[in-house]
């Protein structure tokens, strides 16, 4: 198995971490109408205005992983992550919510909370091995590009 690496991502992973979610296909996104550059841009102007911040697993250079946390101050931070299909199962996720649940707490963030849809098995065990524990179902939440309303799971873990 190839190592990996996790950490803050830098401005130069921006557009690695746009194309990589873009990559996870229309029906897996909140977001699926923005297209690949938009989507680079929209990023920047999280990262720049301090809502976003953003870790990637990387291996022999590239992006094989990210986690997006969008911090709402007050409210708690969302978070939301991708892994390239071979990368799965390795432990790419694991490693990237530790990673950000340990900058969260060093930045005494409250709360962390994540949006799954139903059908994602593997997301949501895997969010619950790591403390987040569900806290309902929001009916209709997210509009898929052929108009259909979907439900999402919404999950948190306290940190403070």
């Amino acid at each position: 198995m190839e190592p990996f690496s996790v950490g803050l991502a830098t401005p130069g992973d921006v557009e690695a971490i746009a194309r990589l979610i873009a990559s996870m296909g229309a029906d897996a996104l909140a977001s699926p109408e923005l297209g690949v550059d938009e989507r680079i841009e929209r990023l920047r102007g999280l990262i720049e205005a301090g809502r976003n911040v953003h870790f990637v697993a990387k291996a022999s250079g590239e992006v094989v992983g990210e986690l997006t946390l969008t911090l709402n101050d007050p409210g708690p931070a969302s978070l939301g992550f991708s892994v390239r299909p071979e990368w799965r199962r390795r432990g790419i996720a694991s490693a990237l919510i530790k990673e950000a649940v340990v900058w969260a707490r060093s930045h005494e963030l409250h709360k962390l909370y994540a949006n799954v849809f139903p059908e994602n098995e593997a997301a949501l065990a895997l969010l619950e091995n790591y403390g987040f524990r569900e806290e309902g179902r929001l009916k209709a939440h997210v509009r898929r590009l052929s108009g259909e309303p979907r439900d999402v799971v919404a999950l948190g873990r306290i940190l403070a």
